[in-house]
């Protein structure tokens, strides 16, 4: 079992991963590996102003997107709907959905899984930069 100081999670100070155009930066807070969470994981994502995400399916898991900054149109099934800082976004397992940022400033989303997805991330399956000490730009 993790020990309690692997549970207190500082995001600055956890790897993160930029895409090859340095559009979207995703760092994983907590899962399985780092703190021994099992039916959970969180990541906070980057998306800088004016790029959109990959449309992106979770088949079997929900996720929560609580909007730390900034602001965007979340395409959930091919209905849009404008977020912005402070808004929470629930994502039924199963549901295409797409972020394009549309503000002047990166959207950073705090990001639920339950449970976590199966198979690999999208970092892991298009080469992201592997980058120490949270987001840099």
């Amino acid at each position: 079992m993790k020990q309690p100081d692997e549970r207190v999670i500082d995001p600055k100070k956890v790897p993160a991963w930029q895409s090859p155009d340095a559009a979207r930066t995703v760092s994983f807070l907590t899962g399985r590996e780092n703190c021994g969470a099992k039916e959970i994981c969180t990541t906070l994502f980057w998306l800088a102003p004016g790029k959109k995400t990959v449309p992106d399916v979770h088949p079997d898991s929900e996720e929560v997107y609580y909007v730390v900054a900034g602001e965007a149109d979340l395409l959930l099934e091919g209905k849009t709907f404008h977020v912005s800082k402070g808004m929470v976004a629930f994502i039924p397992a199963g549901v295409t959905h797409q972020s394009v940022n549309t503000g002047a400033e990166d959207l950073c989303y705090f990001c639920v899984f339950s449970p976590p997805p199966v198979g690999p991330w999208r970092h892991e399956v298009e080469n992201w930069r592997k980058i120490r000490g949270g987001k840099k730009r």
